[in-house]
């Protein structure tokens, strides 16, 4: 079984409470903010729903980290849509978007072998416009004639966001995401056609920073939520299930449940993984044997298991990224929780009290997976010991 990559069919393990949430959420009728941080699942979650859409319903994924204008935004979508199991498995919507590809002088073509999937505009004297209009009266008039919602989840979207901002400047920030948000209020557009917006760092954390907050209030926020510890024990033997025959005892299920800390298939998945590799199933597992096996996840040879942390706050601005590294090294420090009182106190250090919107970079650390804010002391911790082990080894 596969640890960190997206996972399909027999190997998803089911996450029924959020699945549902969706599911209720968009029969409502909503556009939905999939807030999550990186590794918690997203995206298997997205394939699955793909794979097992409720009656009624369609689901397109698209992948957009890379696009870096509108233009490229929306020709990615479409490319999506057209390729998808749905369009290609139902004729009379892929007859419809053909004859919309063929006036607006598209072409997405299929190169030799299958192997190289490829969207190139026909030669013209000019190339085509897409906005949302266009997309709106393409999927409105290919849908007209099934009774099917389009669910279209949209993967990395705040990167494209971020992308076109830093390339166009504000005002193709703002005209992008306007239109985006323009399209999602058309009533009769919502009938056909429901979005997705997720992504490995938060809409909402983004469009704080750029001050587009106003232009997302139209989506309905969601997130993955983490197992139970009943749910973690099952995940644990679903995990064993699939890679060996090894019987985990209620006792060690708890061990790896604590060490990890926070319930997220990922995280379980790697302590998992350790024993696979380093222990035969024949072999009495002890709990100094599931302690040898999480002190593994950092030694030189693993560390990469968990840089993609670090490497993700390079998304800040540099003295953003200071910032943020010297919360997690304060957070790292001590014993307990940090209050918030401290990282105030840091807030207002030379280096960083006229360059720095704290509460933006301690929002980032929170929404991403890094802290935890517990409201009731208003402290912060990290969100699992493992991460905070692997900080207080490599990231400070």
């Amino acid at each position: 079984m596969s640890t960190g990559n997206i996972v399909y069919g027999n190997n998803y393990f089911p996450r029924p409470k959020d699945e549902k949430r969706i599911w209720r959420k968009i029969a409502q009728g909503d556009h939905l903010l999939l807030l999550a941080p990186r590794r918690v699942g997203k995206s298997s979650l997205l394939h699955h729903l793909k794979d097992n859409p409720k009656p009624g319903y369609a689901i397109i994924y698209s992948y957009v980290q890379d696009c870096t204008d509108a233009q490229e935004f929306y020709m990615k979508l479409l490319k999506s849509i057209t390729q998808s199991e749905f369009v290609t498995n139902t004729a009379n919507v892929s007859n419809k978007l053909n004859g919309w590809f063929s006036k607006l002088s598209i072409d997405f073509s299929i190169e030799a072998f299958g192997v190289k999937l490829a969207a190139d505009k026909k030669t013209s004297d000019e190339p085509p416009i897409i906005d949302t209009d266009v997309i709106r009266q393409v999927l409105m008039d290919s849908l007209k004639e099934t009774d099917i919602i389009l669910v279209i989840a949209i993967d990395e979207f705040p990167d494209a966001l971020i992308n076109i901002h830093k390339k166009h400047g504000e005002i193709a920030a703002i005209k992008f995401l306007s239109g985006i948000r323009e399209m999602c209020q058309d009533v009769n557009f919502n009938k056909k056609v429901r979005f997705i917006f997720t992504g490995s760092i938060g809409l909402d954390t983004v469009a704080k920073k750029l001050n587009l907050s106003n232009l997302i209030n139209v989506f309905v926020h969601t997130t993955i939520e983490p197992l139970s510890d009943i749910e973690a024990q099952k995940f644990i033997d679903f995990y064993f299930s699939k890679s060996s025959e090894r019987i985990i005892t209620d006792h060690l299920k708890e061990i790896i449940i604590k060490q990890v800390g926070w319930n997220m298939p990922y995280y379980l998945a790697l302590v998992c993984e350790e024993i696979v590799d380093n222990y035969d199933d024949s072999h009495l597992l002890e709990e100094s044997d599931i302690l040898k096996c999480v002190e593994q996840l950092f030694e030189q040879e693993t560390k990469t298991k968990f840089s993609h942390w670090r490497e993700r706050l390079n998304r800040l601005e540099k003295q953003e990224r200071l910032f943020a590294e010297s919360i997690l090294t304060l957070v790292c420090d001590h014993d307990e929780s940090l209050p918030y009182a401290d990282i105030f106190n840091l807030s207002q250090h030379a280096d960083y009290k006229d360059n720095v919107n704290a509460n933006y970079v301690l929002t980032c650390l929170k929404h991403e997976g890094y802290l935890f804010n517990q409201t009731e002391d208003n402290t912060y911790k990290f969100t699992s010991p493992l991460l905070k082990r692997w900080w207080n080894r490599y990231g400070k």
